[in-house]
């Protein structure tokens, strides 16, 4: 969601031999205004005239905004490597001939907006039924974020067996039960409270939702659940 008054409304390099990498990255909702020969990329932009590389992995470049290359520009002399990635627009720059496994141009990603959805950042999300989900490949995740998602622990990178295109990882939020700090233990007075933590915000959260199978205390049990988003009693 950022702004360039020139190129490169997500990432750019103007000059010298700087190359982009951009690896399980979601980059969205971008603009650059410039129009001139040589300029543009509403999410990336390769403007420098010396040789050099963008390279996209695991990635979505989608739904950014410029004239001459709404989501990448590369100048002549930028060799550009898209693979197992979605690119929303093809105007503004020519995959490489190694470049390959990607999503077709203008597909409907199905992605939400940015919000808080777990760790320390806001993250945008595939929708269910996402050609996102399960489309790149383990083969290119780096090792240094192998194990979380942009979200960090407790969100794994690669869930269903194959990694999602993007930043974010779908996946069933985890829970952990634990006894609330003011429940007096042992005891057999009503009340019995619970915390109740997700790693991310879930809505539906009911009493039904409580099972007691495998429990040995006698005499009818209930649930009272409360609380939201991410934190229940």
């Amino acid at each position: 969601n950022n702004t360039a008054a020139l190129s490169g409304g997500g990432v750019v390099v103007t000059s010298g031999a700087g190359s982009i990498l951009a690896q399980n990255s979601t980059i969205v909702n971008n603009t650059a205004g410039a129009t001139a020969a040589n300029t543009g990329g509403g999410g990336l932009a390769r403007t420098s005239a010396t040789a050099g590389t963008i390279t996209v992995q695991n990635s979505i470049v989608s739904g950014n905004s410029n004239t001459p290359g709404p989501d990448i520009y590369s100048r002549a002399g930028t060799t550009t490597n898209v693979n197992f990635s979605a690119v929303g627009d093809a105007l503004g720059w020519t995959p490489s001939g190694t470049s390959g496994n990607n999503l077709a141009f203008g597909l409907n990603l199905m992605l939400t907006g940015l919000s808080g959805n777990g760790g320390a950042t806001q993250t945008i999300v595939p929708l269910t039924g996402s050609p996102l989900i399960n489309a790149g490949s383990n083969a290119l995740v780096p090792a240094a974020i192998a194990l979380n998602d942009q979200r960090g622990v407790t969100f794994d990178r690669v869930f269903g067996g194959t990694v999602d295109i993007g930043a974010y990882e779908v996946q069933p939020p985890k829970v952990t039960i634990e006894q609330a700090a003011t429940q007096v233990d042992p005891t057999n007075v009503a009340p019995i409270v619970f915390t109740v933590k997700f790693n991310s915000p879930v809505t539906d959260f009911v009493d039904s939702d409580v099972s007691f199978l495998g429990s040995t205390v006698g005499g009818a049990l209930a649930a009272s659940v409360a609380g939201s988003g991410m934190s229940y009693t």
